[in-house]
């Protein structure tokens, strides 16, 4: 009976010893997300403080930009968690768009750097996503300089869908993929290629 007792002693305080690791560790955990995001979101602060110091004190500006980031990350998690579709239908490159028209390329290409490293890194750090996001970004920035005409809305998209099939390509043959997997990649980007101008 001692014997039984000392044994249901010992598993106790296991039990207790476990739970209170699980949640030390859980708490260490929450703290490296929340200094990652701080250390991520510092990379575009920092930037509009030293380039952008009117931009930076400008209150209702930084609001503006906190909403578009809180927005398009809110989309990220609703889109992908939620809803369980591609992470490539996440509307990044309308907030790329929408940046650079209110702003310029360069707080664009900031701006829509930090969304997009925050965003892989919710998704589960999905590197394949930040590469094509970044590169689709970036060519939609540039053209969208000069999106006056309906011309140039064409010559946006179709440089879209031309980089959306570079980027994908490139992954899929880099990691040995199945042209049935690119091909759905592709169609998701395809959508977002057509749709991302018109709606910025």
């Amino acid at each position: 009976d001692d014997d039984l007792l000392k044994l249901k002693s010992l598993e106790a305080a296991l039990g207790k010893s476990d739970g209170f690791t699980g949640w030390w560790q859980l708490f260490l955990e929450y703290v490296g997300k929340f200094i990652i995001i701080g250390v991520i979101l510092s990379f575009f602060f920092t930037f509009l403080l030293v380039y952008r110091k009117d931009t930076f004190l400008n209150s209702r500006i930084v609001l503006l930009i906190s909403i578009l980031f809180a927005s398009t990350i809110a989309l990220a998690y609703i889109f992908y968690v939620r809803l369980n579709f591609s992470e490539y239908l996440i509307p990044v490159v309308v907030t790329a768009i929408t940046l650079t028209v209110l702003f310029d390329a360069r707080i664009g290409f900031m701006g829509i750097t930090t969304i997009v490293l925050l965003i892989g890194m919710m998704i589960g750090n999905n590197i394949d996503f930040i590469i094509v996001m970044l590169f689709m970004s970036s060519i939609a920035m540039y053209n969208v300089r000069q999106l006056r005409t309906r011309s140039q809305l064409f010559k946006t998209i179709f440089l879209l869908l031309g980089a959306s099939i570079l980027a994908v390509s490139a992954i899929g043959l880099f990691k040995n993929e199945s042209w049935g997997e690119m091909r759905i990649d592709l169609m998701y980007l395809f959508i977002v290629s057509v749709l991302a101008p018109i709606i910025a």
